[in-house]
């Protein structure tokens, strides 16, 4: 079938997989272009080392062992040769590019056009957020990715009315809590709509007791180790809290964060300001549009319940108060990208009716092009004007600035320095003793690269490098009497993990611990 760009498509749900493939190839490309080339910072580098290490459970709790994506990244990293951490920031671009490409051929399908499809696919593949959880470790992208797809089980159910489509989405419901506790939040609609559909008299109790089966399976990845946590601790009320909330020996987990259900005007404007720095363009403005229009919408069923998840996904993400929470805007950089695809289309048919083609098509592209643009200067201009100092915690080897505020990771190989420079200072036989910023991504080039012979890498007191019981004070006088050396990384909350026997010398690059 032959067609413009400008054309409408005449059976969009045929043309829907030719061009959601093409686009998630461009997607991949993007991302896996602009990914980080090995080791990572932060989270990226404890996944990273955990999947080294086979360490399937996080220790800090159940709900950030992510098991879907330990699985795969480990798979992965199996079967490819190359660098393993690289091998597990490619798994976030191709995570990032199926998300991409549904998102496109499910606007294609929603709404008939290729511009809005494209527009959509494009706004979502050059949000910030996305981009960035795109281009690291992370479970966000396959977290998004398999909402979207979920969304696109749910468009086909919405139109057929067919209780058979539930098996479907209630299995990708399932891996989608696989990898991410985040997938509770749509689970709740998908109920609804079920019980939706089984109202209109088109579900039977076999495909009621099938979605449910499906579910059940698709989550085991999680539950296995939710009851091998149970088997091994015989807790019951700690291995629910870790399940949900996370925790273990010496972690407290998020119990109040998630729950948190107040909001001060600082972090609603915070919030605000992470939703408009995804979006610099009109992209939120045709967002909005798109939920202006959404009565005038072909499956209500599907639009309404789409408006629950973003109804849900916003509220819980604005008020999550974590140091991180710009991360968890992935899914509202999706729910954006499909609510900016609904208000294109209705936007692109206004302007047909009203001779303004010229300025919307104008529009359209500056939500391409603005982006890139606003990522390219921004962190420029924010570190001349000495602009979010407070939240630019700098640490040696890295730009803060481009850090935080850029998505590509491009030849950034600024984890590894700092790793290398760090096991260095310590020497053969020296500590290390560092926090999960820092810690695992360092174990993991203490593993991977020629390192002094005998460092040892710690995690506040818990050793990355060899298995053996949490650090003492004991056990750090009788090294550095022995003329140990012990490096401490330059991070503040690491002040309370030692005695009033020691003393720290702070230098520019990194702290040293003595005996007092």
């Amino acid at each position: 079938m032959a067609f413009s760009f400008d054309s409408a498509i005449a059976d969009p749900r045929r043309a829907a997989p030719r061009v959601a493939i093409a686009v998630g190839v461009f997607a991949l490309l993007l991302f896996g272009l602009t990914a980080a080339p090995g080791v990572c910072w932060q989270d990226s580098g404890m996944h990273q080392y955990r999947v080294l290490n086979g360490m399937l459970t996080n220790p800090l709790g159940l709900a950030l062992s992510h098991p879907l994506h330990f699985h795969l990244c480990s798979f992965v990293v199996a079967i490819f040769p190359g660098e393993p951490a690289f091998l597990m920031n490619f798994v976030s671009a191709l995570a990032g590019a199926v998300g991409v490409g549904a998102l496109c051929g499910l606007v294609l399908t929603l709404t008939g056009s290729l511009r809005a499809a494209c527009l959509a696919a494009a706004v979502l593949a050059l949000s910030h957020t996305y981009w960035q959880m795109s281009a690291v470790t992370e479970t966000y992208s396959l977290h998004a990715a398999l909402m979207i797809l979920e969304w696109c089980v749910l468009a086909r159910l919405a139109r057929t009315g067919d209780g058979a489509w539930l098996v479907p989405l209630f299995a990708l419901s399932g891996l989608h809590i696989a990898n991410h506790m985040l997938g509770l939040l749509t689970l709740v609609t998908y109920v609804g709509a079920a019980i939706a559909v089984a109202q209109r008299g088109r579900t039977s109790g076999l495909h009621v007791v099938a979605a449910a089966i499906a579910w059940g399976i698709c989550t085991m990845p999680y539950s296995i180790i939710v009851v091998e946590w149970y088997y091994r601790t015989g807790d019951l009320a700690a291995t629910l809290h870790s399940t949900f909330f996370g925790g273990a020996e010496g972690a407290r987990g998020y119990a109040a964060e998630v729950l948190n259900a107040k909001i001060t005007p600082g972090g609603l404007l915070m919030s605000l300001a992470y939703w408009a720095y995804n979006f610099p363009s009109a992209a939120i403005l045709l967002a909005l549009f798109g939920v202006r229009h959404m009565r005038g919408g072909r499956r209500p069923l599907f639009w309404r319940t789409i408006a629950v998840q973003s109804v849900l996904i916003f509220a819980f993400v604005m008020r999550y108060s974590i140091h991180d929470q710009v991360t968890f805007f992935v899914p509202i950089c999706a729910m954006t990208a499909l609510w900016a695809g609904l208000g294109t289309e209705r936007l692109l048919r206004w302007s047909e009716v009203r001779g303004r083609r010229r300025g919307v098509r104008a529009m359209l592209l500056s939500c391409v092009m603005a982006p890139v643009a606003v990522y390219a200067v921004f962190p420029e201009a924010a570190r001349a004007a000495g602009w979010l100092q407070s939240k630019m915690r700098q640490v040696p080897y890295r730009d803060s600035y481009d850090h935080f505020l850029r998505p590509w990771r491009v030849g950034d190989d600024s984890a590894e320095r700092f790793a290398v420079a760090a096991l260095e200072a310590a020497g053969p036989g020296g500590f290390l003793l560092a926090n999960l910023t820092v810690g695992p991504m360092t174990a993991y080039v203490a593993q991977r690269r020629e390192s002094p012979p005998g460092v040892r890498v710690f995690s506040y007191r818990e050793s990355l490098t060899i298995r053996e019981p949490s650090l003492t004070d004991d056990d750090l006088l009788s090294h550095l009497r022995d003329r140990g050396v012990v490096i401490v990384a330059p991070f503040a909350d690491l002040e309370r993990y030692w005695g009033e026997a020691f003393e720290v010398v702070r230098s520019e690059t990194f702290w040293t611990l003595y005996e007092r």
